[in-house]
């Protein structure tokens, strides 16, 4: 079955809008962390923020498919950290091994609970859990190379995962018939 040219570029438009979406999002909220550092821009800073917090919370759905894939290059980024004992490309931003493996154990764990969120459909809890999750990843980041903002992380995507384990273990219960 061939697909018309039309759907084709609806196709193409829907993605290259997804990506822009993202990169504004991520423009959004890099730019907002920069400014509401600063006495004179807080306000742009805040509002900037803002705005990545609606874009984030409106397209959840899309972006948690792509969770465990940011997850899982963050674990490698972590392995190659433990493996030369410092971050990014500067030899002078040295990390000491345990905290950085610590760290990776963590992201790894958050991964798991990654895949198995993205592959049902989200709940309110959820979607709150993942915006906490998006809170705490900017405090992980602010705070580096401590790894609370990574195990509160965890914490989040935990809530969602286990609020689905117990939805799933009472619905099973519900079904299953009483002894006679």
């Amino acid at each position: 079955m061939r697909r018309s040219v039309a759907d084709q570029v609806k196709s193409g438009a829907k993605l290259a809008g997804t990506v822009l979406l993202i990169l504004g999002w991520v423009v959004l909220a890099g730019a907002g962390a920069t400014f509401s550092q600063n006495r004179q821009t807080r306000a742009l800073g805040w509002l900037c923020l803002v705005l990545a917090a609606v874009i984030a919370i409106v397209t959840v759905d899309r972006w948690v498919k792509a969770l465990p894939v940011a997850l899982g290059m963050a674990v490698l980024n972590g392995w190659i950290s433990v493996w030369n004992g410092y971050t990014g490309v500067n030899p002078a931003n040295r990390i000491p091994r345990l905290p950085s493996a610590m760290i990776v154990l963590v992201l790894v764990a958050c991964n798991f609970l990654a895949i198995a969120i993205a592959a049902r459909k989200l709940t309110v809890i959820d979607r709150a859990a993942l915006f906490a999750f998006l809170v705490a990843f900017g405090f992980a980041i602010s705070s580096f190379p401590s790894a609370k903002g990574f195990v509160l992380m965890f914490c989040c995507l935990a809530v969602s995962w286990g609020n689905d384990r117990m939805q799933r273990y009472r619905l099973k219960k519900a079904r299953k018939p009483l002894p006679a």
